[in-house]
């Protein structure tokens, strides 16, 4: 959301930002409507991966409150 308005999108980066849920409901039920269903699957997969050390290692430091801000 967003990501556009960013400063840093001018850069060489190539963002993979996630569907909205409504929008990923409303996917059609085609063959194109399925490609992206499963690539908006790997997207919150490596989301899932990519979070969860960071939620132990802010949990070892007693740093709950506190957001990873870019």
């Amino acid at each position: 959301m967003g990501v556009e308005k960013r400063s840093e999108k001018r850069s060489s980066a190539i963002w993979h930002v996630a569907m909205r849920p409504g929008k990923r409901r409303a996917l059609p039920d085609t063959a194109w409507g399925q490609m992206l269903e499963k690539v908006e699957k790997i997207k919150a997969s490596i989301r899932a991966k990519v979070e969860h050390p960071f939620h132990v290692i802010k949990n070892l430091l007693g740093l709950k409150k506190v957001r990873c801000r870019p």
